[in-house]
């Protein structure tokens, strides 16, 4: 990972951008594969003349396209070419990449919100933005507090078969997983690391929320961090956090008022890995949602229970 932080000049190296040209605008950065009418809620929470939104739409979800145009009116909002986006793969880097060189090659945001179709805002935009200004320059990523050898295996080792165990999985998948594991244990004995000296890896969950310079920091170096992911597994955890912590953005994150037993609270996300891989919301966590101090949380279903998310949309609609 590069040690140094480039102004938006790709061809020079500078000291860490400030964002005054972006006139405050937030960019919105999209991943979503399915359940498009509880995408569109998400699209009309987001829609503010401060935002603008880029909306990468799986390639396997047949939709069209138009009915989201719809529910934007003071946006503008952007389609991002169109891939198969598969869990665990380094497609999702790929992905979350793309989305931020479309938003960054389009013009300065102050900061760049990566969301995904199952998540929704907490407060409105008026709010999203007070509280964003307040805090401009700084990095709202989460941290684990600790990174096992396994976990740190994901982009030290090659996984070329990326698959997932279960019971109600497909022989393909359950065939994969037992293939990586194999292969993970014969690169074990051949003593096989990926990993660059000196740089230590770092993880969390893959929602952000960063300002120009970082986004501009990391497209730059797109080339370099899909090196470190191909043949990885579950690498959107992974990369920017270890980009970050390798570099002199680390000096700007986010820790104000932030308990450590609870990193998630470092990206300003509501997330529950506790009753949950994570738990899904019910209309039963109203008041600890509505309670919550995050800007925005995960995950809601609407085929779960839809009740929560028109609630929530109808007291922010207000």
């Amino acid at each position: 990972m590069a040690q140094k932080t480039p102004s938006r000049n790709k061809n020079e190296w500078g000291e860490k951008m400030t964002c005054e040209a972006a006139e405050h605008k937030h960019a919105y950065l999209i991943m979503a594969h399915d359940k498009p009418r509880q995408l569109e809620i998400l699209l009309s929470l987001l829609d503010d003349p401060r935002n603008d939104i880029y909306l990468h739409l799986d390639s396997r979800l047949a939709i069209d396209l138009s009915a989201f145009s719809e529910q934007v009116c003071h946006s503008n909002l952007f389609f991002v070419e169109r891939d198969a986006v598969r869990w665990g793969h380094s497609s999702l880097v790929a992905c979350e990449l793309k989305l931020l060189t479309a938003a960054v090659n389009k013009q300065a945001y102050e900061f760049y919100h990566l969301l995904s179709g199952a998540d929704l805002p907490l407060y409105t935009q008026e709010l999203i933005h007070s509280f964003f200004d307040v805090h401009a320059g700084e990095i709202f990523l989460a941290f684990d507090n600790f990174v096992s050898k396994a976990e740190r295996d994901r982009v030290a080792l090659y996984h070329p078969f990326v698959g997932r165990k279960g019971r109600h999985r497909s022989l393909s998948e359950n065939a994969k997983f037992a293939l990586d594991v194999a292969l993970e244990k014969l690169q074990g004995f051949l003593r096989i690391d990926r990993i660059p000296a000196g740089i230590e890896i770092k993880k969390g969950s893959q929602w952000f929320s960063i300002p120009d310079g970082l986004a501009c920091d990391v497209v730059n170096h797109s080339e370099e961090i899909m090196r470190m992911c191909r043949y990885s597994n579950c690498a959107d955890e992974v990369f920017l956090q270890t980009f970050v912590w390798n570099s002199a953005w680390r000096e700007n994150l986010f820790l104000s008022g932030v308990h450590l037993e609870r990193p998630m609270e470092r990206s300003m996300r509501l997330i529950d890995w506790e009753k949950g891989g994570p738990y899904t919301w019910t209309i039963g966590d109203y008041e600890e949602l509505s309670a919550s101090e995050m800007m925005f949380a995960r995950k809601f279903d609407i085929d779960v229970d839809e009740r929560i998310i028109f609630k929530l949309a109808t007291e922010l609609m207000k």
